[in-house]
Order: structure tokens, then C-alpha cells, then sequence
């Protein structure tokens, strides 16, 4: 059970990853090119900048 992010310096890739069952959450948006990742969605949504609306198109996905 993992959420992790990694970050390789030498070849400047970013890996955010978690384990095959999802057992642990990982939560994620992209904010004006900024991206937030967190294990509750609480975290993110302390961010004034986070747009507290819904994606219909995600949402449609997601269901």
C-alpha cells in the first residue's frame, strides 16, 4: 500500500505513482501550470488558487 512521488535530478523526470489496488488515495489537480498532489483531498482544496467546481467531463469519466 503506497502513494509516492519521485523525482529523478539527473534526468529531470517526476513520477507520481501508487499501487495497483489503490488501497492508498492519491488526489492531484493542475493549477495554473502549478501541480498539487495529495493523500487527502482536504489538503489541495486548503489552496485558495484550487477551483472549487466540478468537472463534468472528469466527473462523466469517472462514472
Amino acid at each position: 500500500m503506497f502513494a509516492i512521488c519521485l523525482w529523478d535530478i539527473e534526468k529531470d523526470l517526476f513520477y507520481l505513482v501508487r499501487d495497483r489496488i489503490g488501497i492508498k488515495p492519491l488526489y492531484y489537480t493542475v493549477s495554473e501550470g502549478v501541480l498539487y498532489f495529495a493523500s487527502e483531498i482536504k489538503a489541495i482544496l486548503q489552496n485558495p488558487s484550487i477551483k472549487r467546481e466540478l468537472n463534468e467531463k472528469g466527473f462523466y469519466n469517472y462514472l
